[in-house]
């Protein structure tokens, strides 16, 4: 079975076969996660077509469609944010073709985020040496949801304040990580910059994100934060949530959370969204205490093990940083 799947550069393909693979998958993200993706993947077909945005085309035997993939070559690192297919053989195919790729002999590191788990993924992306994870894709109906804010909203010039913070929060973390792959300055710049400025992740809410600040002797220093974004009309999305590690056990997440559901229920905002590792047996029990349930799935590989407890949706849409 193997030898009768063949993979092609989606570049070469028609619009007219191409076209019909986004709005599927697009369909998928509306109805699974409540993420309306049709802003910021305007960007992936005028690309493709342009031959600047890599992918592939699996076929079977007749020539028919199987699956699919596209991915970006980024700051030195291979970020593979959708593959498709619903056969294990498929997979494998796919994934041994974006990893014998021309971007990926030009990259140091490696990473996937792919919503759900298709056929085989994690074997196949061991094979390759790669560390895999699972997300749990969660939702709540946020109702009348009120309460006092805590901290101040988030504001644009935060920008270098959330780079450090989240760089203290993560460093000490491993497992996989689907962004700032090696914990980098410049990655976490670019991060930070794409939640706060792009719509790649959702547009960025300030009046629903929060800081605290006022650490130790620095009263300016910012010790948490929560990004909270808008992936559709009635939907919020808390795209990061971080506490310095010197204040964690100090309830700041919690009180994060709550000052976010209760900003986004005052916006008319009806279900409020995240993503959590599997092994955030912590964060996982936050999120349970307010309600959330998880609906969909994601898989995240990359071969720079590290461990989060919070992740933001890297690879939902193209980022229109790019």
């Amino acid at each position: 079975m193997t030898a009768a799947i063949r993979c092609e550069d989606w570049r070469t393909a028609s619009h007219a076969e191409v076209a019909p693979l986004l709005a599927c998958e697009a369909a998928a993200w509306d109805a699974e996660l409540g993420w309306d993706v049709t802003h910021s993947w305007r960007v992936i077909e005028p690309a493709r077509a342009a031959g600047v945005l890599p992918g592939f085309i699996a076929r079977d035997e007749r020539g028919s469609v199987a699956g699919w993939t596209w991915f970006l070559e980024r700051n030195g690192t291979l970020q593979v944010a959708a593959l498709v297919a619903t056969d294990a053989a498929c997979v494998r195919a796919l994934v041994s073709a974006i990893l014998t790729s021309p971007e990926a002999s030009r990259t140091e590191a490696r990473v996937f985020s792919i919503r759900g788990v298709p056929p085989g993924i994690e074997r196949a992306l061991e094979e390759h040496g790669l560390a895999v994870s699972r997300y749990s894709y969660l939702s709540v109906e946020l109702g009348a949801v009120r309460g006092a804010a805590v901290g101040r909203v988030m504001r644009p010039d935060d920008l270098d304040g959330c780079v450090r913070l989240f760089a203290s929060a993560y460093a000490a973390k491993g497992g996989v990580r689907a962004f700032a792959p090696r914990g980098r300055t410049d990655e976490w710049c670019e991060y930070v910059g794409n939640l706060l400025e792009t719509d790649g992740c959702g547009v960025f809410l300030s009046d629903a994100s929060f800081v605290i600040a006022g650490g130790g002797d620095d009263e300016g220093r910012m010790v948490a934060a929560i990004v909270t974004t808008s992936v559709a009309r009635d939907v919020a999305h808390v795209a990061q949530i971080a506490v310095d590690p010197a204040f964690q056990g100090a309830g700041f997440g919690r009180r994060l959370l709550d000052s976010a559901m209760s900003a986004a229920s005052a916006r008319g905002f009806s279900r409020m969204t995240l993503l959590v590792a599997d092994d955030a047996s912590a964060a996982r029990a936050l999120y349970a205490g307010r309600g959330f349930l998880e609906t969909a799935t994601f898989v995240v590989a990359g071969s720079q093990p590290r461990r989060l407890s919070s992740v933001a949706l890297a690879g939902g849409g193209a980022s229109t940083r790019r």
